[in-house]
């Protein structure tokens, strides 16, 4: 090997370990879907991520559970959660405003002008935005990110070889 190849080859190493050690910090919340350890998916903190494995810590464990790398067919880390306020509130709404629609008349008045119906649909409306934004916080979603298992497995023709081959033509 030249100097040249041996440097890009190095580069490349390089690039690819400090990919599959950005992908994964231990600390982070992760789930893990490895058939045959635990059960079903596995949801953590990641505790350590090595060649051969994961230790992951289960939520309301003391102890971390080791899964090895050939058993997982899906990794993905936390991004954070977000609660459902915003579509709380827009159901709410929407809900409210058919309840103030069929409540009342079209030929109902309000102080003895306008339309009592659309005026019901108005308040109707704020009040379902108000309760549904209300009970939308109580529910939360994870957006997970997924992390690519090839960055983290060993490449065959990636490790070190203990011979040199030389090909002349």
């Amino acid at each position: 090997m030249t100097l040249r190849t041996t440097a890009a080859l190095a580069l490349a190493l390089t690039g690819a370990a400090t990919a599959a050690a950005q992908a994964l910090v231990p600390g982070e919340r992760v789930r893990v879907d490895a058939p045959g350890v635990g059960e079903g998916v596995l949801v953590g903190t990641l505790r350590a991520a090595r060649p051969d494995g994961l230790r992951v810590q289960m939520e309301g464990r003391d102890w971390a559970m080791e899964v090895p790398l050939p058993a997982v067919r899906g990794l993905w880390v936390s991004r954070g959660t977000r609660s459902k306020a915003a579509l709380g509130a827009v159901l709410g709404a929407a809900a409210g405003a058919a309840a103030g629609y069929f409540l009342f008349d079209e030929d109902e008045q309000v102080d003895g002008q306008g339309d009592g119906r659309g005026l019901a649909m108005v308040f109707g409306g704020a009040a379902g935005a108000a309760a549904g934004g209300l009970l939308g916080t109580a529910f939360k979603s994870e957006k997970w990110e997924p992390v690519s298992l090839a960055s983290m497995r060993p490449r065959a023709d990636l490790l070190p070889t203990p011979f040199r081959v030389r090909l002349r033509f």
